[in-house]
């Protein structure tokens, strides 16, 4: 095998976990030239992977927009001569899969994909246009997991972990965006999905570092979109806990750059979005709140992390939400993530910790709220503790 393109127009956070894949991919392929398919937004997160020859940045919303412009970058990858593509996506969707049609390659290998993006039909009319398919298990599973199953199907076993490769550049940025702030912590306070954000941020942050030891500083990160979420939050913490300094990092570094300053933090606080994943490929104790829509995919697999989240009977919905708000999200208690903040800046060598408002939700009940039966041995589910300290920078 001489070219291998691998096609991944998916988010940053995704990059970020198949990312941890690309060594063993390398392994299996040590001779290859090894192109990357992507959003540009995702390519700094595989610019500095090693293993990676080439990335071919990909406008898929534009795309998705019109589908008659996957003409022009389906010729791109054609010329590229690819003698194995590779879509290792689970939730596979039309538009990247109309342009992968479009593309002339010597094998075409997929992930079996699941329905999260697709009707049946369409899936069936998708696994036609490639040469074979990689199993993986129809039932839920963690992401990492499928990336495993991926690596498997080439004779490489390996325990796929989420990757960031920082330069000394990309640490040096982050020095400089909080000079003489040596203790910290990073909020994230937007989603890609308006339907992911939490709206008592400001609230919870407050209650958790009222009258405990807390980094003196939070450093708020994210795109434009998170600049306005940001700057609200700030204000409701300018009133409920005015000793807590404030700095806006938002739209403002490049991806590394804010992945370095992650790195830095005593802790990672967010919606289910990539600085989650970024704090887990840099050793960063975090805390994210998480809904139902596919709860356990993505995340928890992080010991540690803290995931907070409010189970409720409608978890599975792929994010098709049936309700005006987002319950899961939206409802969840300021107490219940006030907890997690504090349950994640305690040293832990367990298994990735869940706070719920109530640990009967782990069991199907006359609510019908339950955590998925597959993930809870992989847990430790636990209530909100207001007795537990933050620890002081480590």
């Amino acid at each position: 095998m001489r070219r291998i393109l691998i096609v991944r127009t998916d988010a940053i956070g995704d990059a970020i976990l198949w990312n941890g894949a690309m060594p063993g991919l390398r392994s299996a392929f040590p001779h290859a030239r090894i192109a990357i398919a992507c959003r540009e937004a995702a390519a700094p997160i595989y610019e500095t992977a090693p293993e990676i020859d080439e990335i071919i940045p990909i406008d898929i919303s534009a795309i998705a927009r019109d589908p008659i412009r996957a003409d022009v970058p389906a010729a791109l990858l054609s010329e590229w001569g690819a003698d194995l593509l590779l879509h290792p996506t689970r939730s596979r969707e039309k538009h990247t899969e109309g342009l992968i049609a479009r593309v002339r390659a010597g094998r075409k290998l997929a992930l079996h994909s699941d329905l999260a993006n697709a009707t049946m039909d369409e899936r069936a009319r998708f696994d036609a246009a490639y040469n074979e398919l990689i199993p993986t298990p129809d039932h839920e599973s963690c992401e990492l997991d499928r990336h495993a199953d991926v690596l498997r199907h080439f004779g490489v076993t390996a325990d796929v972990r989420p990757r960031v490769v920082l330069t000394e550049s990309d640490r040096k940025s982050a020095v400089d965006l909080l000079p003489g702030v040596p203790d910290y912590a990073v909020l994230s306070p937007s989603a890609r999905w308006p339907i992911k954000h939490y709206p008592a941020w400001a609230e919870a942050i407050a209650m958790a570092f009222d009258g405990v030891p807390h980094p003196p500083t939070l450093a708020a990160v994210g795109g434009p979109d998170a600049s306005e979420p940001a700057a609200a939050i700030f204000a409701r913490l300018a009133v409920a806990l005015p000793s807590l300094r404030v700095v806006d990092l938002t739209d403002g570094p490049e991806l590394r750059a804010t992945c370095a300053v992650i790195a830095n933090a005593r802790l990672c606080i967010g919606n289910d979005t990539f600085t989650a994943h970024a704090a887990s490929a840099l050793g960063v104790p975090s805390v994210t709140v998480v809904g139902g829509g596919h709860f356990g995919r993505f995340l928890p697999y992080d010991p540690a992390s803290v995931v907070a989240t409010m189970p409720l009977e409608c978890d599975g919905c792929h994010w098709r939400c049936r309700y005006l708000l987002a319950h899961c999200i939206k409802d969840l208690p300021a107490a219940t993530v006030a907890g997690a903040i504090r349950m994640a800046g305690t040293a832990h060598r367990g298994r990735p910790r869940v706070i719920t408002h109530d640990t009967t939700a782990v069991k199907k009940g006359p609510e019908g709220a339950v955590l998925p039966a597959w993930l809870v041995p992989r847990l430790d589910v636990l209530t909100a503790d207001p007795r537990v300290q933050l620890t002081v920078k480590r």
